[in-house]
């Protein structure tokens, strides 16, 4: 395990997949999911080179089919550790035999995490390392732990969107597969999501114009965690049909595959492109109170 810190936030990142592991405020306050396998064993894992399911969890390219697990593979690859300044830690995966037998592109992945004060930055840079077009898509999925302190409920907490603006949601079947369209979706004076436990009974609520901030916080307590991000989609879930004490806040930058279509990732127009040599950088900000 990796820790960083500073006089406000202590962070533990485990190599594996460089999942965040924990994040503990200076008073004790672990805001971070500690991954209760009672309701999900995970914490916050990268979702990379692909979101969510892919119908048959498999998808085509030139022709040639590829087994693909939920969210990719990164969440399972053991990162090597490049830096650790104590107030950043940055880790490293490259393609190899084992991930190209499952996604045909050379390519490097790069995780930083960041403090600053009560604030954090996950970046997350894609490099295409070969001689032709790399294709991948990209997320986060970091759960918070709900409630944040003592003598509060589930219930008393909400999700707000301060700059949300004609919130609209992206339909999915019952298989937790894109369906190719989106509907209106109405947030409490068009800012806020509260929380209850059937909301996830059918699985996540993916939302689209939000405008890129969302606020987990209740008005009975002083504990609050902020996300920011430019990804355009946005899932909001925990553990289906269960009570489960945590909710994550999940930027998504493309979407899983369609229902009922096996995935030709040559015609999907909402995965990233990059050029040989090209990087891109996606950004998640948070910001602990």
């Amino acid at each position: 395990m990796e820790r960083i810190g500073n006089e406000y936030l202590t962070v533990i990142v485990d190599p594996l997949g460089a999942e965040l592991a924990s994040i503990k405020g200076s008073d004790g306050t672990e805001y971070l999911w500690q991954a209760d396998e009672r309701y999900w064993p995970r914490h916050s894992p990268l979702l990379f080179p692909f979101v969510g399911r892919l119908m048959e969890e498999a998808y085509t390219y030139r022709g040639r089919r590829y087994a693909m697990t939920r969210h990719g593979f990164a969440k399972e690859s053991g990162f090597s550790v490049v830096a650790n300044t104590g107030s950043s830690v940055t880790f490293c995966l490259s393609s190899d035999g084992s991930t190209e037998e499952a996604y045909p592109f050379l390519f490097s992945l790069a995780v930083t995490y960041a403090l600053e004060g009560r604030s954090m930055s996950e970046r997350i840079e894609v490099r295409n390392d070969g001689d032709d077009e790399m294709i991948y898509g990209a997320g986060g999925h970091p759960g918070f732990a709900v409630p944040l302190e003592p003598g509060i409920a589930f219930e008393d907490y909400m999700i707000s969107f301060p700059d949300a603006d004609g919130v609209r949601r992206r339909v999915f079947s019952s298989s937790g597969l894109d369906a190719g369209r989106e509907e209106p979706y109405a947030l409490t004076d068009g800012k806020a999501l509260p929380l209850r436990h059937s909301l996830f009974d059918h699985d996540a609520i993916i939302l689209t114009s939000v405008g890129g901030k969302a606020v987990l916080s209740s008005s009975k307590g002083r504990r609050s965690v902020e996300v920011e991000s430019d990804a355009p989609w946005w899932g909001i879930w925990h553990s289906v049909g269960k009570d489960a004490p945590f909710v994550c806040i999940e930027p998504w930058w493309t979407l899983p595959g369609r229902d009922g279509i096996l995935c030709d990732i040559g015609e999907r127009k909402d995965l990233i492109r990059l050029a040989p040599s090209e990087s891109r950088v996606h950004e998640i900000r948070y910001l602990f109170t």
